[in-house]
C-alpha cells in the first residue's frame, strides 16, 4: 500500500475512533483523501484498489446515486483514463 503521511494517518485514526465505524460517512471521506494521496505519490494500483473500496462503500452506505459515490467512480474513471 502507499506511503501516506503522519497527519492523514493520525486523521484516519482519530475519525476510526471518533465515529466507531469504517463505515461512517466521514470515515469514507477520510479514506477517500488518503486514495487521493497515494496516488499522487505515484501508487497507482494501491490508490485505485482503494478508490474501489470507497465506491462500493459509498455506494452501500449512501446509494449509487449519491454524489459522493459518483464522485469517487469519477475518480477511478479519470484515473483508469490517465493510466491507459
Amino acid at each position: 500500500m502507499g506511503e501516506i503521511g503522519p497527519v492523514q494517518t493520525l486523521l484516519l485514526e482519530e475519525r476510526l475512533t471518533r465515529y466507531g465505524n469504517p463505515l461512517h460517512p466521514e470515515a469514507i471521506r477520510t479514506r477517500f483523501g488518503r486514495a487521493q494521496f497515494v496516488a499522487r505519490q505515484g501508487v497507482v494500483g494501491s490508490a485505485m484498489a482503494l478508490l474501489r473500496e470507497v465506491r462500493d462503500d459509498r455506494a452501500r452506505v449512501l446509494g449509487e446515486d449519491h454524489p459522493d459515490t459518483l464522485a469517487a467512480q469519477a475518480e477511478i474513471d479519470g484515473r483508469s483514463a490517465t493510466d491507459m
